[in-house]
């Protein structure tokens, strides 16, 4: 099952500007599999609404997510 492993605010594409890194699973030799992605808050965004808007955005990656999670059977 995916999980959202880091959200860190990056300033690579500006202040407003987060990293989301997903742990997949494992791979079959048990290696971790993992994606990431940038996520840049709309300048429309106070300061306080961003952490919950980044927050949706991420579990609604994390469930598109889940359609490449590898088969365990």
């Amino acid at each position: 099952m995916p999980y959202i492993q880091e959200l860190k605010r990056t300033n690579k594409n500006g202040p407003r500007s987060f990293k989301i890194k997903f742990n997949l699973g494992n791979d079959p030799n048990g290696n971790p599999i993992t994606r990431t992605s940038i996520w840049v808050a709309p300048s429309e965004l106070r300061e306080e609404e961003i952490l919950p808007n980044i927050q949706q955005t991420a579990e609604a990656y994390e469930k598109v997510m889940k359609g490449f999670v590898p088969s365990s059977n």
